[in-house]
């Protein structure tokens, strides 16, 4: 039986659109003990469209406090983040990090010289051993 879930993306991502207390809700139901926002903030990703990774720390951090304190005798909610790696953002990190007490924080590559590989145009100019060399190796790097 799963316990816990410390990834999850509410719509304070760009890849979600379900509203945290509804999740929460749902977590309840299916009997989790902790529940983990692990929203994205990926400073500088390359965006299409009205998809955003970035999200207003202030409010996101708020607006868990409230439902910490609503659901503190149902369920442990916890305040987390996941910073989508890349050398040009790191002080950015470090300055967000130092400003807030998350309870839990992701590291991951979403980018490799301003592509996310997930895209096709990645894997254009690259044979499949260098694109997953090169995606291993800014893991190292960041």
């Amino acid at each position: 039986m799963i316990l816990s879930d410390y990834h999850v993306h509410s719509n304070f991502s760009g890849d979600s659109q379900t509203p945290m207390e509804q999740m929460i809700e749902r977590a309840i139901q299916l009997g989790l003990k902790k529940l983990c926002f692990t929203d994205h903030m990926d400073y500088d990703y390359p965006h299409k469209g009205d998809i955003s990774f970035v999200f207003d720390p202030e409010i996101y951090v708020a607006k868990l406090q409230l439902l910490k304190e609503k659901y503190a005798k149902q369920i442990e909610i916890l305040t987390g983040i996941e910073l989508g790696l890349q050398p040009q953002v790191t002080e950015n990190y470090k300055s967000l990090m130092s400003k807030y007490s998350f309870d839990f924080a992701i590291g991951s590559t979403h980018v490799l010289d301003y592509v996310d590989p997930y895209f096709p145009q990645f894997w254009e100019h690259r044979t499949k051993e260098a694109g997953l060399q090169a995606y291993f190796q800014s893991i190292i790097d960041n």
